[in-house]
């Protein structure tokens, strides 16, 4: 047995000396790259997992305290000497987060699709209780990104997407947005009533929506107080439904409904109440 166990080491070593240089060459003999990846496989369940699993939840400690330089550092120093799904997946997710920019939501989008590319066994990492990142939870940003992107493969993608996870609420809820970004709204309410379907709350606000951007503004008004009777706290609502409120001339309920969303801390509502010289 001891033996056994030495030649397995010896094994091990020498293949793991192969799979790094799998890391750094741009050419590798593709007749070794099955058993390669799977005894890099082998090596990520028995080496560093632990590591890795340790500095993605140090890193996401740090940006649940707003500190994303510091998340970044963590994430970084894995992916300095490890190409791994879970750095990758958390790396996007933060940028995704706090991205504001053209550049950032293109960041975001190309290390979620790293992830999904090295998560070749579809695991799911527990984050903590109330967070996991999933191999459909990847697929489903990766559509977001790209319908927020107006990129001409979201369709595709998504519709892919689709084969896979048909129960998915995020992917039908996405394919109603693509539809809307493209002025297609029959195909957008097609799908917006699937999304009704199986999440009522996000069927409501994606019909009315849909309703408000055709001008249909009772039609969006009685969506949005569904939505509201769902959820009274939803702060995103209270501002919408405040903006067709104003549509039909019911001021006062917009302007009560503006100061609720702006308590909240809703900023479409706060910047709306300053711009007309009101306070919450």
């Amino acid at each position: 047995m001891k033996r056994l166990y030495f030649y397995v080491t010896l094994l091990s070593v020498l293949l793991l000396g192969v799979s790094c240089d799998k890391m750094e060459t741009t050419d590798p003999n593709p007749m070794f790259m099955p058993l390669i990846n799977a005894w890099y496989d082998f090596i990520d369940a028995f080496t560093d997992q632990q590591k890795i699993n340790d500095s993605c939840i140090k890193a996401w400690e740090a940006y649940k305290k707003d500190m994303p330089e510091l998340a970044y550092s963590h994430l970084e120093e894995i992916l300095d000497y490890r190409q791994h799904w879970k750095p990758y997946a958390m790396r996007a997710t933060i940028k995704y987060n706090m991205g504001e920019t053209n550049t950032e939501s293109v960041m975001a989008l190309h290390d979620y699709k790293q992830a999904l590319e090295l998560n070749r066994n579809r695991q799911t990492f527990r984050i903590n209780n109330d967070d996991s990142i999933s191999y459909q939870l990847l697929y489903e940003q990766i559509c977001w990104c790209l319908v927020c992107r107006d990129d001409a493969d979201a369709v595709i993608t998504i519709q892919k997407g689709l084969l896979e996870f048909p129960e998915s609420i995020a992917l039908t809820n996405a394919m109603s947005l693509a539809y809307t970004k493209t002025g297609d709204f029959s195909l957008a309410e097609k799908w917006a009533k699937k999304v009704l379907e199986k999440d009522a709350g996000i069927g409501y606000f994606r019909l009315a929506y849909l309703a408000s951007k055709q001008d249909r503004h009772q039609e969006s008004i009685k969506y949005y107080e569904k939505c509201l009777e769902l959820d009274p706290n939803s702060s995103s609502t209270k501002h919408n439904l405040a903006l067709q409120y104003r549509e039909v001339g019911r001021t006062h309920d917009a302007l009560t409904l503006f100061r609720e969303a702006a308590q909240d801390g809703e900023k479409y509502s706060q910047n709306w109440l300053k711009r007309n010289g009101y306070t919450w």
